[in-house]
């Protein structure tokens, strides 16, 4: 209970934040497989870091990021396999630069895939830890109008961003230890705001 209400204070005056998007990207993996793959992700439970001193920088750390992705893997010393990746917890951070034009982000998170092989044989289970980041350029930033009640309160911000993102990830399933690394191509809806409390 005490740490839902220390959340809460600290969402009060720290702020929020929230991004969602997707992307399309190819992992490969130690076993010599290559997965083509579509994701949606979610960097939800944002807290906002205080911008006074920096103003036209806008961080936050996230305490729950999720991410789902699905594709095909072709390949290796495995059948082809329909696979589900899910990231279901975590952490990350992200940072943007108005004035420059782009931002980032950078995560850990904990990966579960399932693969279901095309040729009907039994579905495999993996799960293992991944390291990610991203590069963003703001295709749009749009500022937030301002609460009347809360005049102190810095700008909130609205962006579209876009560019590349790659992960490493070591896994295991019931053959063993394996590592994979992907890279994609992300747009990202991200907005950092305050709430109206």
């Amino acid at each position: 209970m005490h740490k839902l209400l220390l959340l809460g204070v600290l969402v009060m005056q720290a702020g929020c934040a929230l991004g969602l998007g997707g992307g399309l990207g190819v992992s490969v993996d130690t076993r010599g497989a290559c997965t083509v793959l579509l994701s949606l992700h979610a960097n939800n439970l944002g807290i906002r870091v205080e911008p006074k001193e920096t103003p036209r920088t806008e961080q936050a750390a996230y305490i729950n990021p999720m991410e789902f992705a699905g594709g095909v893997r072709l390949g290796g010393d495995r059948p082809n396999a329909y696979i589900l990746r899910m990231e279901p917890a975590g952490v990350a951070f992200s940072q943007d630069e108005l004035d420059d034009g782009w931002g980032g982000n950078l995560g850990l998170s904990v990966r579960m895939e399932v693969a279901w092989p095309t040729d009907g044989a039994k579905s495999s289970f993996g799960v293992g830890g991944v390291l990610k980041g991203a590069v963003f350029h703001h295709l749009d930033v749009e500022k937030l109008k301002r609460l009347e009640s809360r005049p102190e309160w810095p700008d909130g911000w609205e962006l579209h961003r876009i560019g590349p993102g790659a992960s490493v990830a070591v896994m295991h399933d019931e053959e063993g230890w394996y590592g994979q690394f992907t890279l994609m191509m992300l747009y990202e809806y991200l907005t950092y705001f305050y709430m109206g409390l």
